[in-house]
């Protein structure tokens, strides 16, 4: 899932040299799905602790 896909993103892509077709996220993301939801929630959850 592409975190940015604006035109600060797009500048980016175009200085280092990728064609519209590249990928506009970085390689090693990985693309999440409806079936990692409740661990992204259990971890938010953990990681609120630390902030509040």
């Amino acid at each position: 899932m592409p975190l940015d896909t604006g035109a600060y993103a797009q500048a980016a892509r175009a200085r280092n040299g990728a064609t519209p077709c590249d990928p506009p996220y970085h390689p090693d993301m990985i693309e999440l799905t409806p079936l990692d939801l409740p661990n992204l929630r259990r971890i938010e959850a953990v990681l609120q602790e630390f902030v509040l």
